[in-house]
């Protein structure tokens, strides 16, 4: 699946009123985020790096501040396999917490059978 680019045509100030407003969401919603003890772990972690974001934080000072996780890890591998057309056997067998994480990055991979597959499986196991 090719991704389209995403082109924004504004003018500076523009686009300086848009950043803002995501950082004021972004610092208004983490706390709650953070708090609220139904939202899953990794979700609390993404949310972290787009507030990191956000407020302005290079992509190496994001990934110092909130390095991936083990579970990101292997659901970047999980999603490399499937975009190159492999359905990941070891799925079943990663602990339950480990799920969340890979149904969110799974959504990532290519349009193909096996992310197909993989979303079927999880869908199963959650």
């Amino acid at each position: 699946m090719t991704q389209d680019p995403y082109i924004m045509v504004a003018t500076t100030s523009e686009i300086q009123a848009e950043k803002e407003k995501d950082k004021m969401y972004w610092n208004a919603n983490l706390p709650i985020i953070l708090q609220d003890q139904e939202t899953p772990k990794i979700s609390k972690m993404i949310a972290r790096r787009m507030a990191l974001r956000a407020n302005g934080k290079k992509p190496n000072e994001i990934n110092v501040l909130c390095p991936l996780m083990k579970e990101e890890r292997i659901a970047l591998q999980a999603v490399d396999n499937i975009n190159v057309g492999i359905v990941p056997k070891s799925i079943k067998n990663l602990p339950p917490e480990y799920m969340d994480t890979l149904w969110i990055y799974v959504q990532k991979a290519e349009e193909n059978e096996q992310k197909s597959i993989v979303l079927n499986v999880l869908q199963g196991i959650m």
